[in-house]
């Protein structure tokens, strides 16, 4: 018997306590390597199991490295969910949230009807988890490069073409970098999430998932994505940016 399933058998009722709120591990295997743990703080069991494998399998094809475990934490009302996201109110579409830089720790509203399907259950995981593989690879990337590798890997790209407006709130100037006005104003007006993704599945068509991958892994706060992506392949930047334009904007 494995190490991981000794502890689950042996404490069937382990608990943990994260912002005076409890909760019970109610599931605990390995998917494709990675030690998973499901939390709850009700006594309903939700299964993900499956799709939680799914997301393990894909992203350890696409990463270099895997987090050693990942505890799924499933809050049993939004309000709970809310509170401990640090937040009064946010869009409905938020269902889980990972906190900033980590590496292990999702949480869920399982409240949500939304999880409903199968399909968007497996979409959701796999974008939260993403997020940990990302940070696993460099935590200090803008928020647009994390959120588009997430929407990319978990397929939610769902508009294809960047509008002309959107393109103008988006784009670099001499005061912002690309994205990079305040990131919940973008994701609610312009389409931020779908555009982020577009541009980085275009980015990993033109350069290749192993450049940019090794980027991501050496990128620093100090320049802006776009500059650095540019720096290191011997490619200007404004070039770069005009070939971004012309495949994905459209009035």
């Amino acid at each position: 018997m494995s190490e991981l399933k000794k502890i689950y058998h042996t404490t069937p009722k382990a608990t943990s306590r994260i912002s005076n709120y409890n909760f019970t591990l109610t599931k605990s295997f390995i998917a494709f390597g990675v030690k998973i743990f499901l939390w709850s703080d009700s006594d309903t069991i939700l299964n993900y199991e499956n799709a939680i494998r799914f997301s393990i399998k894909k992203l350890n094809i696409f990463f270099p490295k895997a987090p050693k475990s990942i505890s799924f934490f499933l809050l049993s009302s939004r309000k709970k969910f809310l509170r401990l996201a640090g937040k009064k109110n946010d869009p409905d579409w938020l269902i889980a949230f990972i906190q900033n830089g980590s590496i292990s720790k999702i949480f869920i509203n399982s409240s949500s009807k939304k999880l409903s399907s199968t399909k968007t259950i497996t979409k959701i995981l796999t974008h939260e988890i993403a997020h940990i593989y990302t940070n696993l690879l460099n935590p200090l990337l803008p928020d647009w490069v994390k959120e588009g590798i997430s929407v990319y890997l978990a397929n939610q790209i769902y508009l294809p073409y960047i509008s002309t407006k959107d393109w103008h709130m988006l784009k670099p100037n001499k005061r912002y970098d690309f994205f990079m006005k305040k990131w919940e104003t973008l994701a609610d007006k312009y389409h931020a999430y779908n555009n982020s993704g577009l541009c980085v599945l275009f980015l990993i068509k033109y350069l290749g998932p192993k450049k940019i991958l090794k980027i991501i892994s050496i990128y620093k706060p100090s320049y802006d994505f776009i500059q650095f992506l540019a720096k290191n392949f011997d490619i200007k930047k404004n070039k770069l940016l005009s070939v971004i334009e012309k495949k994905l904007v459209k009035k």
